[in-house]
């Protein structure tokens, strides 16, 4: 069955979605099973010499210093696994059959990637960081959240007022103020000083400076955790997952928002042609639908949603990055916000949308989007 989208809310009645639930996991089984049983081509790549290394496409390239770096297995199962190919930034990446999982198996050390991310606002990813830009976030707050997919399907599965919210890795709290505009009680975590600085004295919301382990919440203290674009972050990614599920109440939405490992396909001729290699080279490794469902059986969570989705977005990537501003901060920001401008300005947009083919967030493969539940009496 492709997955495409398993289980988009919308569609069939229930039980006809966990009989295909049920037969995804069968086939899933028996597909590992295969894969495991015949010759990997990994080894004889890796027999073969020098790993082919990807060109360049995203400026932003890490200089990893070479006495930082260290071996890695699967940062799931803990097997090791040949190098099948080096990304721009000079990593090795490798598959693990087992897990489905695409993971860099020789990356920097913790340290430094810790002193890596303290400035990642201000130097990698730079973003003015003002009370200008938090006033911009809260007036697009509420119609931001109610366009955005994801607050969408968790409206439909749960609700969010009053709801406990945590956002891990919530950078500028860019989602912190969609939850917030939707009536739920919001604390932040993440490990880069000025974003949580920002979120604290500009937002007003609770963070924690630090990695997940650091915040020490309690359990059961959480109602939904959102990881934006976190996932494919840290090394330590079993300490990340089994921190989030003890702080997670019974019932509780675990979501994933992170690149799809699972376009870059099984072989190192597909894996060459992935984008995700080449884009956000600070990431870590790259899951796929079934280590997702691999994941939700180890901890004994339903998947209540899983879907593939999304294109790249690679406007100037392979040029120096410049510091944006949230929308409303700029001068065609500010100019829309008077009486008549927007009504004008959507009007030339929705005609010229008439004359083109238009291309969607649910168009594309790029990213995962996942929500677990965790199992359990509320």
């Amino acid at each position: 069955m492709p997955l495409r989208c398993l289980m988009a809310g919308i569609g069939p009645p229930h039980r006809f979605r966990t009989i295909r639930l049920r037969i995804y996991f069968k086939r899933l089984e028996h597909g590992r099973e295969r894969a495991l049983a015949r010759p990997c081509w990994f080894w004889m790549n890796a027999q073969q010499g020098e790993l082919p290394r990807l060109p360049p496409l995203d400026a932003r390239i890490p200089q990893w210093p070479p006495q930082s770096l260290v071996d890695r297995k699967c940062p799931l199962c803990g097997r090791n696994n040949p190098h099948v190919l080096s990304r721009p930034d000079g990593l090795p990446v490798a598959y693990c059959l087992q897990c489905n999982l695409w993971y860099v198996s020789r990356a920097p050390d913790e340290n430094t990637l810790i002193d890596w991310y303290r400035g990642y606002w201000r130097t990698f990813r730079p973003y003015e960081l003002t009370a200008r830009t938090a006033a911009a976030l809260r007036r697009t707050a509420l119609e931001d959240a109610k366009g955005d997919l994801r607050f969408k399907r968790l409206g439909a599965l749960s609700t969010l007022q009053g709801s406990r919210f945590l956002d891990v890795g919530c950078g500028i709290g860019v989602d912190l103020v969609k939850a917030d505009a939707l009536g739920a009680k919001v604390t932040g975590v993440d490990i880069a000083p000025e974003a949580c600085a920002f979120v604290s004295r500009h937002l007003g919301f609770k963070t924690n400076l630090g990695n997940l382990e650091d915040a020490q919440l309690p359990s059961d203290s959480m109602d939904v955790i959102m990881m934006a674009d976190l996932v494919e972050h840290p090394l330590g990614l079993r300490r990340l997952l089994d921190e989030s599920l003890r702080i997670l109440a019974p019932r509780g939405l675990l979501v994933f928002w992170t690149p799809n490992g699972g376009a870059a396909g099984t072989s190192c001729e597909t894996a060459k042609e992935w984008v995700g290699f080449r884009v956000d080279l600070e990431h870590m490794q790259y899951l796929t639908a079934d280590s997702v469902v691999l994941l939700a059986g180890q901890y004994s969570c339903t998947v209540e949603h899983l879907e593939s989705l999304d294109t790249p977005k690679l406007d100037d990537i392979d040029r120096p990055q410049v510091c944006k501003r949230a929308q409303g901060t700029t001068l065609r920001g500010s100019l829309s916000r008077i009486p008549g401008v927007r009504r004008i300005r959507n009007a030339a947009f929705s005609f010229i949308e008439k004359s083109e083919v238009k291309v969607t967030e649910r168009d594309g493969n790029f990213r995962l989007f996942s929500i677990l539940r965790k199992k359990g009496s509320a």
